[in-house]
Parts: C-alpha cells; structure tokens; sequence
C-alpha cells in the first residue's frame, strides 16, 4: 500500500475514532451530570451557551481523549506510518474552524484556542504514543 492510500487510511481511521469517542463521551457526560445535560439541551436548541467552567472543562477533556486515543490507533493500526496522526488532527482542525467561527461570540476565547490548538497537537502526541510501543 503506497503512502497517499495509508496516510488516507489513517486519517479516515483517525475522524472516524474521534467522532465515535466524543459522541459517547459527550452521551456519558449527559447521562452522569444533570446540569449539563440541562446546559446541553438549551445549547443545541437556542445555541444559548449556559455551560459554566467545570462543563467547559469536561468538553475539552473529552475532546482531548478523543484526540490522542484516535491518533494513537491511527498510528498503531499502521504501524510505520508518521504522517496520518497529524494529518487526522489538521483535518479535524479544518472541519472545526467554520464551526468555532460561527461560534466565535458564545464561548469564551481560552475556549476555541484551546480546543483548536489541541487537535494537531494531541495528535501529534498521540501518534508519537504510538510509534514508543511498536
């Protein structure tokens, strides 16, 4: 398998692990914290942002698991292959940036940093996790 199709592979690997791990992670954060939930509910129907700091907080965090664990198995299931974890979280930072622009105004700004900055980041890292334990 050339290059191209594995780093393909890893990225597609990579979108699909971060997406499956924040969807639980964010149901798990709904089903053990009724304020959050609630905060969650009003989000997605008025876009109204009532999360505090804690909420923020557990959202990156889940956000930041996703990353490193999806990265990490991107890496691992290719074995050799460098490129696909940063890859993945440059992609990841694409997808992101319209929606974070949109929502610009709603969440503080440590916020979107944070959360932008870590996608490459964390899965640089978590690539990185990857390649010490081949």
């Amino acid at each position: 398998m050339g290059t191209v199709v594995r780093t393909i592979a890893g990225v597609v690997i990579e979108l699909v692990t971060w997406f499956a791990l924040g969807t639980i992670g964010f149901i798990g954060l709904r089903l053990e914290w009724p304020d959050y939930a609630a905060a969650d509910k009003v989000f997605t129907a008025t876009q109204s942002v009532l999360f505090d700091q804690s909420m923020l907080t557990a959202r990156l965090s889940v956000a930041a698991a996703a990353s490193i664990i999806a990265a990490w198995l991107a890496a691992f299931t290719l074995r050799d292959n460098r490129i696909a974890p940063l890859a993945g979280g440059l992609v990841l930072l694409a997808l992101f940036i319209p929606n974070h622009i949109m929502l610009w105004d709603k969440f503080p700004l440590w916020y979107h940093l944070t959360f932008l900055t870590s996608l490459p980041v964390l899965a640089f890292l978590g690539g990185k996790l990857s390649r010490t334990q081949v």
